[in-house]
């Protein structure tokens, strides 16, 4: 169940987001985080290189070689 949705929840949930927007700017990580995207995507070959490869059902682990399979 999602809690955020309750309204005896609201007050918890803005003091959180409030809190949060005092630590970090969330529209500027999420800018960093689609450059960091894009970046990766650009070093790959590009977009059509990439979905080329397909995709893998999880997320490797450090050591782990991803299993990729065609959509």
């Amino acid at each position: 169940e999602d809690l955020s949705l309750c309204l005896e929840h609201q007050s918890v949930l803005s003091d959180l987001e409030n809190r949060l927007d005092q630590c970090l700017d969330p529209v500027a990580i999420n800018e960093q985080a689609h450059q960091a995207q894009r970046t990766c995507i650009a070093n790959n070959g590009g977009e059509i290189a990439v979905r080329q490869r397909g995709a893998f059902d999880n997320s490797p682990v450090p050591g782990e070689k991803a299993a990729f399979r065609l959509h």
